[in-house]
């Protein structure tokens, strides 16, 4: 039991090394007039959620989606075609997939 007790501190502590290693951003997106726009991220292997960190209106209906490719965010009004007037930001957070082999090498 002793040392089920050791492999599950060990495991811990590696998960909070890793987490504790992630940093997260909010990337200012700005208005666009069309329905997508591309902004470049602070570094590589990032990934953005698609929920606005600025503050919403209650009559704003605009959903948006975020797609990373390399250090690029490309992202896109998903509730119609149109583009917004709002000044978007999106949370970005360092890979953690990446960023756990990172720490290996």
């Amino acid at each position: 039991a002793e040392a089920r007790g050791s492999d599950i501190a060990t495991q811990v502590a590696e998960h909070l090394s890793t987490h504790a290693t992630l940093t997260c951003e909010t990337v200012q997106v700005g208005k666009n007039r069309e329905n997508s726009k591309q902004v470049t991220l602070p570094r590589a292997f990032m990934h953005c959620g698609s929920q606005p960190r600025n503050p919403q209106r209650p009559e704003w209906t605009d959903s948006f989606s975020a797609a990373v490719e390399g250090t690029v965010v490309t992202v896109r009004r998903s509730d119609n075609s149109d583009g917004w007037e709002q000044n978007l930001q999106l949370k970005c957070c360092d890979d953690e997939k990446h960023a756990a082999e990172n720490k290996e090498k």
